[in-house]
């Protein structure tokens, strides 16, 4: 898991935030719904508030990575003279273990195989 953060700065005893959007959380895994569970087990370990007092300032939204799984993600396949390197791409969607779907396919070549 990695955190980026913004809107913050360094205080006696760590990070403090001035509010807002201030974390992006990324989470990584074999396939992306395991990135995503990875990623809301990072979020769910950081605190604002102090040590021993109620969870109250943290607001997070859960609906982003799950509208990513329900729809495809459209994918653009550049292809040249010396091929393309999109097999494992077109593979995996074919296999139904990328959520995906192919909305652009362009090369230098008009009889290039990928066209």
């Amino acid at each position: 898991v990695k955190v980026y953060h913004a809107g913050t700065k360094g205080a006696e005893g760590g990070l403090v935030t001035s509010g807002g959007r201030v974390l992006a959380i990324t989470g990584l895994g074999a396939d992306f719904k395991e990135a995503l569970k990875k990623a809301y087990e990072g979020v769910d370990k950081i605190r604002f508030d102090p040590e021993g007092a109620p969870a109250v300032s943290l607001h997070c939204r859960r609906d982003i990575g799950r509208r990513a799984i329900e729809r495809p993600t459209r994918v653009a396949i550049v292809g040249s003279t010396r091929g393309s390197s999109s097999q494992a791409t077109i593979d995996a969607i074919k296999a139904g273990t990328l959520n995906a779907k192919v909305v652009v396919a362009c090369s230098n070549k008009s009889d290039a195989g990928i066209l």
